[in-house]
């Protein structure tokens, strides 16, 4: 997949996005039957590795169009402001695929 083309990398996480989507309801329909939890945590952990392929996916993307923005742009603010978009996001994204189960509390909530 060439992720400089935007279209491309569209077309890649909407298809991700569908059949996690499809795995999620999935993942209901087991619940609502009282399915065995061994099952229904195989595919919730299906649709986490989706999930952390989109992000990878999209950050991927965006260092390439930075890249592109600080070798043709020769204004400094550009690509200070650049460095510091492309920070915020990376910083956002290891956030979400850390999956710290620590931090949050164990109960269960009805």
């Amino acid at each position: 997949m060439r992720l400089d083309d935007r279209e491309v990398v569209q077309e890649a996480v909407l298809k991700r996005l569908h059949s996690s989507e499809g795995h999620l309801r999935s993942i209901n329909r087991m619940v609502e039957t009282d399915q065995p939890c061994a099952k229904i945590l195989h595919q919730l952990h299906a649709v986490q590795a989706s999930l952390l392929v989109i992000g990878r996916i999209l950050i991927t993307q965006q260092v390439q169009h930075s890249l592109n923005i600080l070798e043709n742009d020769p204004r400094p603010d550009i690509g200070t402001s650049e460095l510091t978009r492309l920070s915020n996001l990376y910083s956002c994204f290891l956030m979400y695929s850390s999956q710290v189960v620590g931090r949050e509390t164990n109960e269960v909530k009805p």
